[in-house]
């Protein structure tokens, strides 16, 4: 006779465990291409390989899951210039590493940066919950790099929040109009030779935006 041990899995129930990862990651693309109003669950699940029903078990509304993604991608971006404020080393070496890093994740991460720009321009549900503030704060720690520089003399005296705005610009738009840079560049700007052209560029271009 076969004795069964431990607890029968309930019906639909997966064998094992769907990393919320997975679904962070196909909602992610479903947002980016079609936006907040565009997206359903149902193409989100699809993506993700689950039924909606599954979709639904862990997050209660479309709204829960756009700003929990949008939150991850502040958070990595946040973590990244934080970083750059913290260490107190060379002006000039910490806004290059900082510029890598950004190029790095934005290139390895494709819909990240169409994201955020198309959160940004419409002010949608992320914008107006309380985990807006992280987008501010990391604002704040970019402000707070080019005032350090600025400090020290390396930095041109300007007003640092428009500076902070056009860096922002600087390293999110090349990956969110792909449009335009695959025309410029007569292909993708994800392959990794072109992610390091990229980075050799903005290296370059925030010094000039930024330094004497």
């Amino acid at each position: 006779m076969v004795v069964e041990s431990g607890k029968r899995r309930g019906r639909g129930r997966p064998k094992e465990p769907i990393p919320r990862s997975t679904f962070l990651r196909a909602a992610q693309g479903i947002f980016a291409d079609a936006g907040f109003q565009g997206a359903s669950m149902s193409a989100i699940a699809r993506e993700a390989g689950v039924s909606k029903a599954t979709l639904f078990h862990h997050f209660e509304t479309k709204e829960d899951l756009y700003i929990e993604v949008l939150t991850a991608i502040a958070s990595d971006l946040g973590r990244l210039v934080h970083e750059a404020v913290e260490d107190r080393g060379n002006f000039h070496e910490r806004l290059d590493r900082l510029a890598e890093a950004i190029i790095r994740y934005l290139g390895g991460t494709p819909r990240a940066a169409r994201l955020l720009l198309r959160e940004f321009v419409d002010a949608g549900p992320f914008m107006n919950s309380a985990a807006a503030l992280s987008v501010a704060t990391v604002l704040d720690d970019v402000v707070a790099l080019y005032q350090d520089g600025q400090d020290a003399g390396l930095v041109v005296p300007q007003d640092l929040r428009h500076l902070a705005a056009t860096s922002v610009a600087l390293h999110l738009h090349w990956f969110a109009a792909t449009p335009v840079t695959r025309h410029l560049l007569g292909g993708s700007p994800f392959t990794p030779e072109a992610i390091e052209d990229r980075i050799r560029e903005v290296k370059a271009q925030a010094r000039r935006l930024c330094t004497l």
